[in-house]
């Protein structure tokens, strides 16, 4: 299963290393020291170059029942049909973290 993350929080935590390393590889004398500085940044550098050719995940946002404007006190009207002298109907009582693609958030 794939995790969907923040393409900014990302970016954060490479700008944070990056500093990181930067403060480590200026204090240092040793050479070895400063290599590794010039090798983090470099890699971090390139980390944040991949990132943006990275296409974004093709999800959608989910409407929970309790946010619906169909969700009625535990009942859905977007496609249920009462049962009524006309019809046997279909009573659909989702919970309220249920979701379906019916979903449309309330306004307001």
């Amino acid at each position: 299963m794939n995790d969907y993350i923040s393409r900014q929080a990302v970016l954060d935590l490479i700008y944070e290393l990056q500093n990181l390393y930067e403060n480590e590889g200026k204090e240092s004398e040793d050479f070895n020291s400063k290599m590794m500085y010039v090798g983090s940044v470099n890699a971090l550098t390139a980390m944040e170059d991949g990132l943006s050719d990275i296409p974004p995940a093709d999800v959608r946002p989910v409407v929970r029942c309790r946010d619906c404007k169909h969700y009625v006190k535990g009942s859905c009207n977007a496609h249920s049909v009462w049962p009524d002298e006309y019809s046997p109907g279909y009573d659909c009582r989702p919970d309220d973290d249920d979701f379906c693609s019916y979903g449309e958030r309330k306004e307001g």
